[in-house]
């Protein structure tokens, strides 16, 4: 039965999709689940990194061990932003960073294995300090 009240609440609920679906489209409804994963923890392997060589406070390298055949190559975050990636190919099994001016602020690191071009989780952060001393990163992933 169409009353009034019901045709005026059937307009508000339509009104309130139309303003959902214009705002967000229709993700909710047609999204897979690795698009709701995005960039969640996925469970995947840590590298495992041996404690770097640190060469007159200004420059730092890292080595690691052989890359699991279940990945292609390893990425490495410095202050959260990718600089380097190496691919079992490359050969490479050592990363040397230098800083490029002197300051005062400690500088993060974080490992992480990759499979193509995605990488998997990265490890924590290991903490290289402005008086050049290393903290080595705790368990877990990020």
């Amino acid at each position: 039965m169409q009353t009034r009240p019901s045709l005026l609440y059937q307009g508000l609920l339509v009104g309130l999709f139309i303003d959902g679906t214009a705002r967000w489209g229709f993700d909710s409804l047609v999204q897979t689940p690795a698009q709701l994963q995005g960039d969640a923890l996925i469970g995947s392997a840590l590298p495992n990194i041996t404690a770097p060589l640190i060469g007159a406070s200004s420059n730092i390298t890292f080595f690691w061990d052989p890359i699991p055949s279940d990945f292609d190559g390893i990425s490495i975050l410095v202050n959260d932003v990718e600089r380097f990636r190496s691919y079992v190919y490359d050969g490479s099994s050592n990363f040397t960073w230098t800083r490029t001016a002197p300051s005062d602020d400690p500088e993060y690191f974080r490992f992480g294995y990759m499979s193509g071009a995605s990488s998997g989780d990265y490890t924590m952060a290991g903490t290289w300090h402005s008086n050049g001393t290393w903290t080595q990163y705790p368990d877990g992933s990020t």
